[in-house]
């Protein structure tokens, strides 16, 4: 009988302190993208600099670190919507910040 209740202890620490390790996984803001028709040339630089050398590389780390977590999480499901969401965010990031770096061009070219 302790021995039961000694393992079911151990059994529910492990379920409730696995959430725990992907909450350890912090999670980056997406980048504001300016619009292409007020910002100026070097605001988009300087959104594209920030977008791949600060944002992207957090992103990568926050995605590893979900991955890294999914093999100890009984509940790994939840843990590939998060992986899911943060790549959807960055795909959606990129192609506004795509699309103003086009209509900045456009604009400059008329």
């Amino acid at each position: 009988m302790k021995k039961n209740i000694v393992l079911t202890g151990i059994c529910l620490a492990t379920l409730f302190a696995t959430p725990a390790l992907a909450a350890n996984c912090v999670k980056p803001t997406a980048p504001e993208i300016p619009d292409a028709y007020i910002s100026g040339a070097e605001e988009l630089i300087s959104m594209v600099e920030k977008f791949r050398n600060e944002y992207q590389p957090a992103n990568e780390a926050y995605k590893k670190c979900l991955l890294d977590s999914i093999s100890s999480y009984a509940h790994k499901s939840a843990i590939e919507n998060k992986l899911a969401y943060a790549h959807a965010v960055e795909v959606k990031a990129a192609k506004k910040l795509n699309a103003a770096i086009r209509e900045f061009n456009e604009q400059t070219e008329s």
